[in-house]
C-alpha cells in the first residue's frame, strides 16, 4: 500500500466525517473528558478510583485482575503529564528507561533492553501499536497522538507477545471511532519555536459502520546551535496520519481496517559533541574546534529520518463460547541517518577533520496472528494462537568515510537480508476455587535469517546462507485472591531473543560478518495487587532474573585497520529488584501517585569484555579486553522514584474548571559502558501543566512546562575509536495549547 493510496483513503474518510450527521452512538472519551483510570496517573470517580481495562493478556481484563506487573496510562494522563513522544514515557513508568543511541531507540525495562544499533537488530522491549509489532531500532521514536492508552508490561512476555519480548512490552492503543460524531482540534506553541497541530474527527457512516481520522504535525527549530556556523541543530519534526474504519454489524462478527502514514526527523540523538574533549580528530588536525553541550561543532548537518506507511485488518468472531481473532498487517518503513563520526569541525575546513557515517535501511514487513480464546464464565479459560512474521531488509547504501595522515579511508556496502519467524502459543487457566487459580502457558518459536552484503569498492560479495534458531518458552502462574480486590501471585516465565545477522557487515571483502546466537532470560516474580480501599491502591512486585548469552556491543579491528562496532554473545547477568506504584484519590478532584523501582543489575560473568578506554594522550579511544564481572549493567539505574499529582479546583474560574497537574522523576543515573566511566549522573525531571476548560467542555486552554529543573544530563553516548560522542537532553521548555471540541 503506497503513500498515495493511504492519503487518498484518508481524504475520502475525512470528507465523509465532515458530511455525516450525528447519530445516537455513545460519545467516546477524549484527553480532557472522563476516561478509565491509569495506574501511573489514574483518575478518580465520585466513589474513588476508577478501573481501567487492559489487553495485557490478549483479552480485555480489569487491570487489577491481571497477574502481571503492568503500568497503564490513559490518553488524558499523557496530556496532563506533557508526554508527547515515546522517549518521554520514562517519566510515567520509573521501571522503563527509554534511552537513545544516535538515531536508535533503546528502551530498557528492569535493566533489560537491546544494546545493538544496526539495521537487522530488534528490540527486546518491543513496541506494539494497536497490536502490530513495530520492528526496527529507529521506528521506536515517534510522537504520541490520538492515544486511548499505553500499557507497559514489565518482565518477560515470552508466551503471548513472544517476538523478542525479553524485557517486557510497550502496547500503544489508539482511539477507535466513537458511536457519535465528534472531533477535536489542538494547536500548541512552545520554546524553540515548537509548533504542534492535531485534528481528530470520528463519526458513524451508517448504523453498522464508523470511521475516524487523526492528523498531526509537529516541528521545532532545535535546542542546540553550532558554535562555528550559528546554525540550529537538535531539531525534530513529525507528520502523521492514521485512519480507522470499523464495521460492527448485528452479528457476532466485527472488523477494523486501519491505515497510517508517518514521517519523522529527530536529530536530537545525532547532534553531538566529543565528551570531555576526547576525539581522534585532534591527532590529525590540531585546529579542530571542540563543541560542548548545546553548542556543538560539527563538519556536517547530521540527521535521523524515518518514513513509514501501512495497513492492518483486525477481525473478531464469536462462535458459542469461543472468540476467534485474526490480525494481519503489511507495512513499510525507511530509516536514514547521517553522523559526524568525530563530532568536530575545523576552522581551516580541513578534510583531515571530516569523518562520517551514512546509512539507509528499508524494511517491508508482513505479520499475521490468529487466536482462539474461551469467553465463558466457567473455571477454565484458555487461549491458543499462531504468529507469522517476515521482514525483508534492503540496505541500498551504507558507508564510513574518514580522513587521516594516510589519506581517505572509505567503506561502502549494500546488502539484503530476510528474516522469517513462526510461532505457536497457548495458555490455560483453571480456577480450583473462586480465590485460587493456576495458569500454564508455552510458546514455540522458529526463526530463519539470511543476508547478502556487497562491497561497492572491491566488488566483493558475502553471503551468510540460512541461519536457523528455535526455542520453547514456558510460563507458570499461581494467582490467589487473599481478600476482595486484593491478590498475590507468583510467576515463573522464560523468554528469548532470536539470533540475528547484523548488517551491513561494514566491508564484505574482509570476509567478516556478524552472526549472534539467541539470548535467554528466566524470571521469577512474586507480586501483590490490591485496592486496599476505594481511595487507595497498591501494586508491588519483586523479581529475580537469570539472564544468559546476553547480546552485547563490542568492537573489532578489521584487516584494513578500521575499528568496527559489533554485537557478540559475551555475558551472563543477574538482575533482581522491586518495583511498586501507589495511588491515593481522597476525592474526585485530587489524585496522588507514587512509583519506585530498586534494581540490582550486574554482570555475573563477563571476563573478556572488549571496551573503549581513553588513549593516554586523550586523543580518541583504544579498544582493550577487561574483566567487567560484577560491574553494573548498562542503562540500568539502581534507583528511580516518580511522583504525580492532579487537582481540579472545586470552584469555577471565569465560568470554567481549572486543573493542575505535575509529575517528577528522580533517577540515580546509569552508565553507557561496561567499565562504568561514561554515565548520566543523578538527575531530576520535573514537568507541570495548568489547564482551564469551559463549562460545556467545548474548548480548553493550557500552559505547560517540561524539564523545569533545567537539568542538562547526557541523553546518549556513542563510543568508537574516534570519540565518545554525547548528546544532551532537551533543556527547560514551556508553551501554551488551545483545544477545541466539536
Amino acid at each position: 500500500m503506497n503513500r498515495f493510496t493511504i492519503t487518498t483513503v484518508s481524504s475520502v474518510i475525512a470528507l465523509a466525517l465532515l458530511a455525516t450527521p450525528k447519530s445516537v452512538w455513545a460519545q467516546q472519551s477524549g484527553p480532557d473528558r472522563p476516561a478509565p483510570a491509569s495506574s501511573a496517573n489514574p483518575e478518580a470517580g465520585s466513589d474513588g478510583l476508577v478501573d481501567i481495562v487492559v489487553t495485557a493478556q490478549k483479552r480485555s481484563e480489569r487491570l487489577q485482575d491481571v497477574p502481571v506487573a503492568v503500568t497503564a496510562v490513559t490518553g488524558r494522563a499523557l496530556v496532563e503529564a506533557n508526554i508527547t513522544e515515546t522517549k518521554a514515557l520514562s517519566s510515567a513508568v520509573p521501571s522503563l528507561n527509554f534511552t537513545t543511541a544516535a538515531a536508535f531507540a533503546q528502551p530498557f525495562i528492569r535493566g533489560v533492553g537491546s544494546r545493538g544499533n544496526t539495521a537487522f537488530d530488534e528490540q527486546i522491549v518491543p513496541i506494539y501499536v494497536d497490536g502490530i509489532y513495530q520492528i526496527g531500532m529507529t521506528s521506536g521514536f515517534f510522537k504520541l497522538s490520538n492515544i486511548e492508552r499505553v500499557e507497559v508490561l514489565r518482565g518477560p512476555q515470552g508466551t503471548l507477545f513472544g517476538r523478542n519480548a525479553v524485557g517486557g512490552a510497550i502496547n500503544i492503543v489508539t482511539r477507535d471511532p466513537g458511536r457519535e460524531a465528534s472531533g477535536e482540534a489542538v494547536f500548541g506553541y512552545g520554546r524553540f519555536n515548537q509548533i504542534r497541530g492535531e485534528l481528530y474527527a470520528s463519526t458513524p457512516l451508517n448504523d453498522t459502520l464508523a470511521a475516524n481520522i487523526s492528523v498531526m504535525r509537529q516541528q521545532d527549530h532545535g535546542y542546540a546551535r553550532d558554535v562555528l556556523t550559528g546554525d540550529r541543530s537538535a531539531n525534530s519534526s513529525t507528520t502523521s496520519i492514521r485512519s480507522k474504519l470499523v464495521w460492527r454489524p448485528d452479528s457476532p462478527f466485527q472488523a477494523k481496517l486501519t491505515g497510517y502514514y508517518i514521517k519523522t526527523q529527530d536529530n536530537t540523538g545525532v547532534t553531538s559533541f566529543p565528551l570531555d574533549g576526547n576525539t581522534a580528530a585532534r591527532r590529525v588536525d590540531p585546529t579542530v574546534v571542540l563543541g560542548t553541550g548545546y553548542r556543538p561543532s560539527q563538519s556536517l548537518h547530521p540527521y535521523g529520518k524515518t518514513k513509514g506507511y501501512g495497513t492492518s485488518l483486525d477481525m473478531e468472531y464469536e462462535a458459542g463460547g469461543v472468540t476467534l481473532t485474526s490480525l494481519t498487517a503489511l507495512y513499510y518503513f525507511r530509516s536514514q541517518f547521517y553522523l559526524d563520526s568525530d563530532a568536530t569541525a575545523s576552522t581551516a575546513v580541513s578534510p583531515l577533520a571530516q569523518s562520517s557515517f551514512v546509512g539507509t535501511d528499508k524494511h517491508t514487513i508482513f505479520t499475521h496472528e490468529v487466536r482462539a480464546a474461551s469467553n465463558g464464565d466457567g473455571p477454565l479459560k484458555w487461549l491458543v494462537g499462531a504468529f507469522l512474521f517476515r521482514d525483508r531488509l534492503i540496505n541500498p547504501a551504507g558507508g564510513y568515510r574518514s580522513f587521516g595522515p594516510g589519506g581517505l579511508v572509505q567503506v561502502d556496502v549494500s546488502g539484503k537480508a530476510v528474516g522469517r519467524s513462526f510461532a505457536l502459543f497457548g495458555e490455560a487457566e483453571y480456577k480450583i476455587i473462586p480465590q485460587l487459580s493456576f495458569k500454564v502457558g508455552i510458546r514455540y518459536s522458529k526463526d530463519i535469517r539470511s543476508a547478502v552484503t556487497h562491497d561497492l569498492i572491491s566488488k566483493a560479495a558475502l553471503s551468510t546462507g540460512k541461519r536457523k534458531w528455535d526455542d520453547v518458552s514456558p510460563r507458570f502462574t499461581i494467582d490467589y485472591e487473599i481478600a476482595p480486590r486484593q491478590r498475590v501471585y507468583f510467576t515463573y516465565s522464560e523468554a528469548y531473543k532470536s539470533g540475528t545477522i547484523l548488517t551491513p557487515t561494514f566491508q564484505a571483502s574482509t570476509g567478516f560478518y556478524n552472526i549472534v546466537d539467541p539470548e535467554k532470560l528466566r524470571s521469577y516474580e512474586i507480586g501483590y495487587k490490591g485496592d486496599i480501599s476505594r481511595n487507595f491502591r497498591a501494586n508491588v512486585a519483586a523479581f529475580y532474573y537469570d539472564y544468559k548469552n546476553v547480546q552485547v556491543v563490542n568492537s573489532r579491528t578489521l584487516p584494513n585497520g578500521v575499528v568496527q562496532s559489533l554485537v557478540q554473545n559475551a555475558a551472563a547477568e543477574r538482575i533482581y529488584g522491586v518495583d511498586a506504584d501507589f495511588t491515593y484519590a481522597p476525592t474526585s478532584d485530587l489524585t496522588l501517585g507514587l512509583s519506585l523501582a530498586w534494581l540490582h543489575a550486574r554482570y555475573a560473568k563477563f571476563p573478556s569484555a572488549v571496551v573503549n578506554v581513553r588513549r593516554p594522550d586523550g586523543l580518541g579511544n583504544m579498544t582493550v579486553f577487561q574483566d567487567v564481572s560484577g560491574n553494573r549493567v548498562q542503562r540500568a539505574p539502581d534507583f528511580t522514584l516518580g511522583g504525580n499529582a492532579s487537582y481540579t479546583l472545586p470552584t469555577e474560574v471565569f465560568g470554567g474548571r481549572v486543573r493542575l497537574s505535575t509529575n517528577a522523576l528522580y533517577s540515580s543515573g546509569w552508565y553507557f559502558d561496561a567499565i562504568e566511566t561514561v554515565g548520566t549522573g543523578k538527575y531530576v525531571d520535573l514537568n507541570a501543566r495548568v489547564s482551564w476548560t469551559s463549562a460545556d467542555e467545548g474548548y480548553s486552554l493550557a500552559l505547560w512546562g517540561s524539564n523545569l529543573t533545567n537539568d542538562h544530563h547526557v541523553m546518549a553516548v556513542s563510543q568508537s575509536g574516534s570519540s565518545n560522542r554525547a548528546s544532551l537532553v532537551r533543556p527547560i521548555s514551556y508553551g501554551a495549547e488551545v483545544r477545541f471540541r466539536f
